[in-house]
């Protein structure tokens, strides 16, 4: 008899992204610029990492803002990872969802744009973004190693009898004395 289980792990990012002077960037910016968040990812899977982006006055006529994400991570992978994720707004202490939605990404690809409604105009913009994917053929960094630290290191060594310079066996004690040549010059 055989048996076999499949578990299920999904991987979650995290962002909240504050922009100060909103109005100014409006009025300053461009067509097809945008401004772009720090790079977010979850320490499992850091080499998906994630970016937004923020499309504002993207034409004369029609003043909307836009908000997109974009997959900055997988450069040395062809693979498609599908993703889905969830963009809103901070607002008062509550959160409004501007879009939700299931994409496919490669590296650099980006998701469409969606529109973006500033609710209070006299505040910082914080756009909040979450991300849910699986990660299929990715190496997850679940194991850590345990890297020694310099105390433990320093009693290794003083225990293995390494850069000693003498070794005296004293009877009662059952151990040796290491003396280090540093030692005696402090007592000397």
């Amino acid at each position: 008899m055989f048996s076999d289980v499949t578990k299920l792990e999904l991987i979650n990012c995290h962002i909240e992204w504050k922009i100060h002077d909103f109005v100014k960037h409006e009025k300053y910016m461009e067509h097809g610029q945008f401004l772009t968040s720090k790079q977010f990812y979850n320490p499992k899977c850091p080499s998906v990492k994630w970016e937004l982006r923020a499309y504002l006055n993207t034409t004369q006529l029609n003043s909307n803002n836009l908000v997109s994400l974009v997959q900055v991570g997988l450069k040395d992978s062809d693979d498609a990872l599908k993703a889905k994720f969830t963009i809103g707004i901070k607002n008062n202490g509550g959160k409004v969802n501007c879009c939700s939605a299931t994409t496919s990404f490669k590296h650099q690809l980006e998701s469409d744009k969606y529109s973006l409604t500033k609710i209070m105009p006299n505040r910082p913009l914080t756009i909040f973004c979450d991300v849910e994917f699986m990660p299929y053929k990715l190496k997850l960094e679940n194991e850590f190693e345990d890297f020694p630290t310099p105390k433990n290191s320093f009693i290794d060594i003083f225990n293995k009898g390494i850069f000693t310079d003498c070794v005296f066996e004293i009877s009662f004690f059952k151990d040796y004395l290491l003396i280090y040549r540093f030692v005696w010059a402090v007592y000397l």
